[in-house]
């Protein structure tokens, strides 16, 4: 993998794609989120571990290869785009990225075993079965969050007034 992305860097998450940086060249990294493909004009949503960043790709002003690269994407799929960032106060974030190479790192296997934006629920056995796809939705990975911020907050507590951790 690391010869893969020998001159693939991210520099920049989700979240921190704001109206602050635009104008710059950036790259991002993440799982597609969802596909939006209007024939003159295509939107992919990437999202990573801190959020969700839009990719706007119009045909005039973007390369037809690019194109062609975003139209094979699937859902899931693990990318890194490189582009320049714009605003746009209806994307999230209140910025897009018009990209200029496309990077798929992994393309993910078609049908998915279930959605993880869950417009289409899943049942809790294809949820467990599917664990891999299931953490990827924002009130479950949410969960995770806070139960590893409290254990720091716990553990912060303990080693500053003398404990030690045995296991």
């Amino acid at each position: 993998m690391q010869g893969l992305l020998k001159d693939w860097r991210r520099t920049n998450y989700a979240n921190e794609c704001t109206s602050e940086i635009a104008g710059s060249d950036i790259t991002v990294m993440g799982w597609v989120h969802e596909i939006r493909d209007f024939g003159g004009i295509m939107f992919v949503i990437l999202r990573d571990v801190t959020g969700r960043v839009q990719i706007t790709a119009p045909s005039k002003k973007v390369e037809a290869e690019i194109l062609e690269e975003l139209r094979n994407l699937r859902k899931e799929s693990v990318v890194a785009i490189k582009g320049t960032a714009q605003e746009a106060p209806k994307a999230p974030n209140g910025v897009e990225i018009l990209p200029k190479e496309v990077k798929i790192l992994n393309l993910a296997n078609q049908p998915l075993p279930m959605d993880p934006t869950e417009k289409v629920k899943a049942g809790i056995d294809t949820r467990l079965d599917s664990r891999f796809l299931d953490i990827r939705k924002e009130n479950v990975s949410a969960i995770f969050k806070i139960k590893g911020q409290m254990f720091h907050t716990i553990r912060d507590f303990f080693y500053d007034n003398g404990f030690y951790e045995i296991n």
